[in-house]
């Protein structure tokens, strides 16, 4: 008995942390993070101010959670991706493609985001535990699967796959920030060619 109560305050608890989580990105997508506020969070997810405290101290924990809770779509894409059989040079072209994918579909969110996720890029790549470095090591698990291929050469696979990272994470922010001409599909083929023949002729 007192296992299921645990149970059904665990699912309420991930509820309202959803319901609270979907409140600030509609509030971020239609003003920008500078407009978020406690309580116009708990308005829009139908609760207390209170109970928004309960989950988050703070606008900034919050904020940071909505960008966390806005890549986990594209974190399990990836896990996805490298976890397939398959060419591991199609596997990294293909998280390159998610990547690129998700940004255009939610464009209004990633630059109502940008002062967040900007601002808390130093603080992910410090924790070797964050999305940043575990990205990293599936990224390296498949360039490790294509020297083992013979497909490419030896090298430092989570350098090589930290640089890819900060590669599609240059390509998102331009696409967040500027005025991008390139399709998709450009974009994948001029980094692909870098990564895989290099820039000599």
């Amino acid at each position: 008995m007192l296992n299921k109560k645990m149970e059904r305050k665990k699912i309420m608890q991930d509820l309202a942390r959803r319901d609270i989580l979907e409140s600030a990105i509609e509030i971020v997508q239609e003003s920008g993070e500078k407009q978020l506020t406690m309580d116009r969070v708990a308005a829009g997810a139908g609760i207390a101010k209170g109970t928004v405290y309960l989950y988050y101290k703070n606008k900034q924990e919050l904020l940071d959670s909505v960008v966390e809770f806005s890549f986990l779509p594209l974190e399990r894409e990836y896990a996805e991706i490298i976890g397939k059989e398959g060419d591991p040079v199609w596997k990294l072209e293909e998280c390159l493609r998610a990547s690129l994918d998700l940004v255009e579909k939610n464009k209004p969110l990633f630059k109502g985001l940008k002062d967040v996720m900007f601002n808390t890029r130093e603080q992910y790549i410090g924790n070797p535990e964050s999305w940043y470095w575990i990205t990293v090591k599936l990224f390296a698990t498949a360039l490790d699967d294509g020297v083992k291929a013979r497909k490419l050469r030896s090298m430092n696979s989570v350098k090589i796959a930290s640089l890819f990272l900060d590669t599609i994470n240059s390509l998102t922010s331009q696409r967040i920030l500027t005025t991008v001409t390139e399709s998709i599909e450009e974009d994948i083929r001029e980094v692909m060619e870098l990564y895989i023949n290099g820039l000599a002729k």
